[in-house]
């Protein structure tokens, strides 16, 4: 914010969940025009955030002024996404993964593989995108030996809230 004649401005920071009455204040007296504001305290759902700017210590008693503006609704999503299903099968020098996963509020962004704590990979969703709440997924992964494998599966949302499982899977036969 910036005031015509320069006068020093001071922020406050109200919070209000869709459909209630009552803001909550998250920041007030705030010298500084930006604002950082952690979320994960706060309950699932679809905000707006109001802020309140005023010049009264650049002003005498009864000159100052003020202005409000509110923000777009916006979701906060503090839940992960639900794997609800993840099967890693021995093929002949590889590892069949398959599953689907879901998250209630937000669409699936990434889903990721890794191998025996090696680098994560992307897997490609069924149909080919991974914009939807409701994701499946089939990959082949190689392996170069033979013996027991640790498959790591982790399914990212918008918001960036991820669920990860593992599981273990011997590979007896090689090419």
């Amino acid at each position: 914010g910036n005031d015509p004649n320069g006068d020093p401005l001071r922020y406050r920071v109200d919070v209000r969940a869709e459909g209630r009455d009552a803001w909550l204040t998250i920041g007030e007296d705030l010298e500084s025009s930006a604002f950082t504001w952690d979320t994960r305290s706060m309950p699932d759902g679809r905000y707006r955030l109001r802020v309140i700017a005023n010049d009264a210590l650049g002003n005498a008693v009864g000159e100052e002024d003020s202005s409000v503006t509110t923000s777009e609704e916006f979701p906060i999503d503090n839940t992960p996404p639900a794997l609800q299903e993840f099967r890693a099968d021995p093929g002949t020098g590889s590892i069949s993964i398959s599953g689907r996963a879901e998250d209630a509020a937000n669409p699936l962004t990434r889903i990721e593989v890794s191998v025996d704590d090696q680098d994560w990979r992307v897997v490609s969703p069924e149909g080919g995108m991974a914009d939807d709440r409701r994701l499946s997924f089939k990959a082949t992964l190689p392996v170069d030996r033979t013996g027991e494998h640790t498959v790591s599966l982790r399914v990212v949302d918008l918001t960036g809230n991820a669920a990860q499982r593992a599981t273990r899977v011997t590979v007896t036969r090689m090419r």
